[in-house]
């Protein structure tokens, strides 16, 4: 028996236990990235309104909203979609990435159940394997998903070379943040801590990606080459359909991959190589009433959405300061009023 005996079994497991899981989730962004891409077409039909478009988020704030400068060379409606959709659908990748591996590593120790699957005849690194092989399949289904699916809106600049460029993009994300989690879920003793510690990383790869991005020029965007997600949306699909910046995210997955399984070698079942903090001796007079110790205990939660929710006022706030300009001349906007 070698280290990664009983990976294939574990995959198939898997497979079965999440197939309902995996279908929501491939449903959810394969659907809505078309629904959203039918609802562009509608706003803006013709090369006036995708020239409003472009105007409208051309300033600093609308670049960190949506993405790098360079689409508006030619910003036709395979370019839009990429730029101001990308992105997004990017974190949302990342997150069902990160919660996947988690799901099939971390909490399977919590639980316990890692330990009855690891007294059968199951390598060491046969867990972290098949649920990062697991994170793979499905981001390259959703690959498959998008590519059979933006063609059919029929615009002739969704081509079938872009749509293809499009798909693997998400997929090269999802197996960054993959490769990501790989470590994430040796740091932490608990399925909670993993997955916060790699949300965050997701949410610190598109902030990354939109500070670079606001700088507006091609040539001050060094941080958005920090960012796994800055990485993707320069592949411009259906603008340039460059490939190799996605060459980044596989080589980023694959090594974080890697660093996963040896960490995983110098730390015990259950624990993390981060010791958790030694408690008070006593409790605090807030813990001991329901809701004081419903508050500590969701604390971080509660900080998180906190920062999340100002950071996006602050990302909101310059872009609706034009919204009236943005919009004043899209023909759609206008018969509706």
């Amino acid at each position: 028996m070698n280290t990664f005996t009983g990976t294939g079994t574990l995959l198939r497991f898997a497979l079965r236990r999440d197939r309902v899981r995996i279908a929501v989730w491939l449903a959810a962004l394969s659907l809505g990235t078309v629904w959203i891409s039918l609802a562009l077409t509608a706003v803006y039909p013709t090369a006036a309104d995708r020239q409003t478009a472009a105007a409208s988020v051309s300033s600093p704030a609308g670049l960190a909203f949506t993405g790098p400068a360079h689409y508006f060379s030619d910003y036709t409606l395979g370019a839009i979609i990429s730029h101001q959709i990308l992105g997004f659908v990017a974190i949302l990748v990342g997150i069902m990435s990160v919660l996947m591996v988690v799901r099939h590593t971390r909490t399977e120790e919590e639980t316990g159940r890692a330990e009855l699957v690891r007294a059968g005849i199951v390598g060491r690194h046969a867990p972290l394997t098949s649920a990062v092989l697991l994170t793979i399949l499905v981001n390259l289904a959703l690959m498959l998903l998008l590519v059979l699916l933006l063609p059919l809106i029929g615009d002739e600049s969704i081509t079938w070379s872009g749509s293809l460029l499009y798909g693997a993009a998400h997929a090269a994300v999802g197996i960054t943040f993959a490769g990501i989690a790989a470590v994430t879920t040796q740091f932490s003793a608990s399925s909670r801590g993993a997955s916060g510690l790699g949300m965050a990383l997701v949410g610190a790869a598109y902030l990354l990606r939109a500070a670079g991005d606001a700088a507006g020029s091609d040539s001050s965007e060094t941080l958005s080459w920090l960012s796994p997600i800055g990485w993707a949306q320069r592949t411009f699909p259906y603008l340039d359909d460059r490939w190799w910046p996605l060459a980044l995210n596989l080589a980023a997955g694959i090594v974080l991959a890697g660093l996963g399984l040896l960490l995983s070698e110098r730390r015990d079942l259950g624990a993390g190589m981060r010791a958790a903090r030694r408690g008070r001796s006593t409790a605090t007079a807030g813990l001991r009433t329901p809701i004081g110790f419903a508050l500590r205990l969701h604390r971080g939660m509660f900080i998180g959405f906190a920062i999340g929710l100002v950071l996006l006022g602050m990302s909101y706030g310059p872009f609706l300061g034009d919204i009236e300009t943005t919009f004043r001349d899209v023909e759609l906007i206008d018969d509706a009023l």
